[in-house]
């Protein structure tokens, strides 16, 4: 019983740890946006309010970091103990990307952590994704055609 009691102390204090740290500069209801995510979180705040769609952004943070898979641009980390949904965007990604694409890739993961969207594999005849929360990164092209189409489809999920 001692080891189990052991074992649960230690994997408690590892949670504790992991819902308390984050980076950043700005913070938001108990979580940390950095500056150069702000206006595109506020944007999908906004744009999820003008759908109805209720969003909670508490213990959201959104910063710079390494994603843990070698071809992640990002990656949606979500808490169960402490609630706390972090992303994390690489750097050098951020660095490449014009402003379509950046939006794209915000929306995409914040799709995950505040609407519960999974990954869709679902394309049209072209081989276009159907919704933005596609496994593969969009060019800024193919969201800038669609982009009225994958706003919609994210909001209230079609695919």
């Amino acid at each position: 019983m001692n080891a189990i009691t052991s074992k649960l102390g230690a994997w408690l204090l590892g949670a504790l740890f992991l819902g308390t740290s984050a980076c950043g500069s700005n913070n938001l209801n108990n979580g940390t946006i950095d500056a150069e995510f702000a206006p595109y979180v506020e944007r999908f705040q906004q744009m999820a309010m003008n759908s109805n769609v209720a969003v909670s952004m508490n213990s959201l943070s959104v910063i710079f970091g390494q994603p843990s898979g070698a071809r992640q641009n990002a990656v949606c980390l979500t808490h169960t103990l402490s609630f706390e949904k972090k992303i994390l965007i690489r750097t050098s990604t951020w660095e490449e990307m014009d402003e379509l694409a950046r939006e794209a890739l915000i929306f995409h993961e914040l799709g995950h952590c505040l609407l519960g969207r999974p990954h869709t594999s679902a394309v049209d005849a072209h081989g276009i994704p159907l919704s933005m929360m596609s496994p593969w990164t969009m060019s800024s092209s193919t969201y800038s055609a669609r982009r009225e189409d994958y706003l919609s489809e994210l909001f209230h999920r079609q695919y």
